[in-house]
């Protein structure tokens, strides 16, 4: 059986580190059947809340901006270089003008380079996956689990993914970039969890749990169980999610991920390489604006004039 799955994110406007950054400190998505790409309905409340701090968030379509097609059907069709026609990270550019049209253009830029950093992590496990040789459909699952299990236990795949554009901002701006990220846009649930992977006095990920959260990921992809390890039956918050600094040594590692470092910075496709689809295209002009800020995402000066001036300009 084959399925159209993707990752989505969506977020309510209100907001990287390098690899040196990782090794010093040690730096959005659900699975969701999609049978083609609809338009954004128009009545879409931006002013409304996107998460229940209690309870398991699925977006609803009219809500997301963002979202990550994973790269195969199979680990057949992986192993023989078929990949989905749709695979890649896809951005509704209609739904994100509407949600940041009164903002400044630096806002814009910054809200455009953490949600794509965040599709660009589940790429990220997507790649750890395949090479690991976890079927797709497994994965598909796990998210069909979270929907019918009462205690609703979080997808912590999610929180690693909002906290991963700490890993590519540079060094000066890191700080200022985690703190505006975190007055400024809205998250609930495993999302809303990512700043307590980072240090309130410089913003750098702190790394024991960015490797607790990632073997715990892994874990539960590996033994295609939500519920594997010390899942809370309530789910996670600030204080719970501080205590997943387990390593699982026998995880399969590779250049995507290992139990020691938990995953890594890049995926099988680079940044400014991975497929970016649009859909709902204002004009030609925003088509051009949005395939260059992608194609800038690995630009330092693009990066460093984003997450500058933050006092002034954007906030």
């Amino acid at each position: 059986m084959k399925y159209n799955i993707s990752f989505n994110i969506r977020i309510i406007m209100a907001p990287q580190q390098t690899r040196q950054q990782r090794t010093s400190k040690s730096k959005v998505g659900i699975w969701k059947p999609k049978s083609g790409f609809e338009p954004i309905q128009e009545d879409d409340d931006v002013g409304s809340l996107p998460f229940d701090d209690d309870s398991l968030y699925t977006p609803d379509r009219s809500q997301i901006c963002f979202w990550y097609v994973p790269m195969s059907d199979s680990l057949k069709n992986y192993g023989q270089e078929k990949m989905r026609e749709n695979w890649g990270i896809h951005m509704d550019v209609k739904c994100f003008e509407k949600k940041a049209q009164t903002r400044p253009i630096l806002y814009k830029r910054r809200y455009f380079h953490l949600v794509f950093m965040h599709e660009y992590l589940h790429h990220i496990v997507d790649s750890w996956a395949f090479d690991a040789e976890f079927e797709p459909d497994y994965r598909l699952e796990m998210k069909y689990s979270i929907e019918r299990d009462e205690s609703r236990p979080f997808k912590l795949e999610e929180t690693l993914a909002n906290a991963n554009f700490l890993f590519y901002v540079n060094d000066e701006h890191v700080l200022d970039a985690r703190n505006w990220s975190k007055e400024n846009l809205i998250f609930g649930g495993s999302y809303k969890l990512w700043n307590c992977l980072t240090h309130d006095e410089d913003g750098y990920i702190i790394g024991n749990l960015w490797v607790g959260v990632s073997n715990h990921v892994a874990f539960q992809i590996s033994t295609k169980n939500l519920h594997a390890g010390p899942t809370r039956h309530k789910g996670w918050d600030e204080k719970t999610i501080k205590q997943l600094k387990t390593v699982h040594p026998n995880l399969p590692a590779n250049e995507y991920f290992t139990p020691e470092e938990g995953f890594k910075q890049y995926g099988k496709y680079a940044i400014d390489k991975i497929p970016f689809h649009l859909h709902n295209q204002a004009n030609s002009k925003s088509i051009k604006e949005y395939k260059c800020w992608r194609e800038s995402l690995v630009d330092e000066d693009w990066i460093r004039d984003t997450w500058g001036n933050i006092n002034s300009e954007a906030k």
